[in-house]
């Protein structure tokens, strides 16, 4: 984590187009029922104001807006969703067409300050850094609300994607694709009467790498990273071993795809793990919000009933 909590750049335009076209790894994201019953919570007793006007900030994929206008519904809610991705605001204006966009960076927001009867976000105002919260806590206007739900640096999240990217570095460090992709060549070349002492050999040389394929999934276990690393184990098996069921430019564009994923995996998983706060920096972070003027009712870490790793920090504030 750095000083002011700001994460290294990410590409997440690329990211949440990948998610709409169908990315070939998991987003890594949470909806978890603690976190829908704090944003129910939320909504059924925010400001009594018809409409409700709302400012979302790093709306993502629109979780907490879709809680909203189900609890509120369209008529009696004003939202405003704030993202750095132009490709998260387009995915999320064909979700809730009813909803104002903004692309902005969540550090310096274009909207007007002390406007917003309540200010929310799950998982993204973090990543801008703790200068972010007080940008957004300007937004709201005196008698309206703010409530967070943040990235907890001993949570179960961070947990998940610290595992997650150093799974994937593993398996990028043993060039399983690479290895996956000569191999399923070669197959294919011996489907078509090529000759199999290549085959052999490739499988040979990619040996070392299923090896270092089952110890990450034995130390990590199979789920990490999304199921990535064990679903991508079974189907190049899989492959190998019906390879007359498959075209062979379809199979290497997919493995192309997977390869030219990795980096920004690991960079968004690295990138949770940066934005995490911890203790301290959520203490400090509350102590600001009280000196701008805001009564904080909760600010809590959020403990799910099977597990002693939380959830998320936890925030609600009110405007003084």
């Amino acid at each position: 984590m750095t000083e002011d909590n700001t994460t290294a750049p990410v590409d997440w335009d690329a990211y949440w187009r990948g998610t709409k076209d169908g990315s070939s790894f998991s987003s890594g994201g949470v909806n978890h029922s603690l976190l829908i019953e704090f944003w129910q919570g939320v909504f059924q007793e925010a400001p009594a104001t018809s409409p409700l006007k709302i400012v979302d900030v790093a709306s993502g994929n629109g979780a907490v807006v879709e809680i909203a206008v189900d609890i509120l519904g369209a008529e009696k809610s004003d939202v405003t969703c704030v993202d750095y991705s132009t490709s998260a605001l387009q995915s999320l204006l064909e979700k809730f067409p009813n909803v104002l966009i903004c692309e902005a960076d969540a550090k310096n927001i274009p909207l007007e300050k002390h406007s917003f009867d309540l200010a929310t976000s799950q998982y993204g105002v973090e990543y801008a850094g703790t200068t972010a919260f007080y940008e957004m806590a300007g937004l709201v206007k005196p008698g309206g609300k703010l409530a967070i739900a943040a990235h907890h640096a001993n949570g179960g999240i961070f947990e998940e994607c610290s595992d997650a990217a150093e799974a994937v570095k593993r398996m990028q460090a043993a060039s399983f694709i690479t290895l996956a992709g000569n191999l399923l060549e070669a197959r294919f070349a011996v489907a078509n009467g090529g000759n199999p002492a290549n085959y052999q050999s490739a499988k040979t040389r990619m040996a070392p790498a299923v090896l270092e394929m089952k110890k990450i999934m034995l130390e990590y276990g199979e789920h990490v990273a999304g199921n990535t690393i064990k679903r991508l184990y079974d189907d190049v098996a899989n492959i190998n071993r019906r390879i007359t069921n498959y075209e062979q430019t379809e199979i290497i564009s997919w493995l192309d795809q997977m390869d030219n994923e990795m980096e920004s995996y690991i960079g968004r998983m690295e990138s949770m793990c940066s934005a995490a706060l911890t203790p301290e920096q959520f203490s400090e972070i509350c102590y600001q919000l009280t000196e701008l003027g805001f009564s904080i009712s909760q600010r809590e870490p959020l403990l799910p009933q099977d597990s002693d790793l939380p959830l998320a920090w936890i925030l609600i504030a009110s405007k003084q």
